[in-house]
């Protein structure tokens, strides 16, 4: 997945313990394939190795069909070389060294003007309804 996109990107983010059988590389090989374009690895208990191991695996699953995104951890994203993208939580502070293919989650008009003109490639707006991973949000 490469260049400017004309239509908007479907994100799988990623719940390891949400996954059937706990097989999380079968089941984002399944979403790519039926069209997901953006996968966040979003696994903030797993150690720094651990995450690595995974990327590594996941990005092998998206192959080229789909755009990894490593979720806050710079680093790691960095270390994993093109394609691999990073993904920010709104309150997070840009990190000086990032990937070129980086974007937010924003929650007001206010932090997506911020992240745009900070040079995010995409933004993730929500909550948009109530959710039990985010109470009162």
């Amino acid at each position: 997945m490469t260049g400017a996109s004309a239509r908007p990107w479907l994100m799988l983010v990623t719940d390891r313990r949400l996954v059937a059988a706990g097989d999380l590389v079968a089941a984002v090989r399944a979403a790519v394939a039926a069209g997901v374009d953006l996968v966040q690895l979003r696994e903030k208990d797993l150690d720094d190795g651990s995450l690595e191991r995974l990327a590594q695996a996941l990005l092998a699953a998206v192959g080229p069909w789909a755009r990894l995104l490593i979720n806050g951890r710079s680093e790691l994203a960095l270390q994993l070389g093109e394609p691999v993208g990073l993904h920010l939580p709104e309150h997070q502070p840009l990190p000086p060294r990032r990937p070129g293919f980086w974007g937010r989650s924003v929650h007001s008009p206010q932090a997506a003007a911020a992240a745009a003109r900070q040079g995010a490639r995409y933004l993730v707006a929500g909550p948009v309804y109530p959710t039990s991973s985010k109470p009162g949000a």
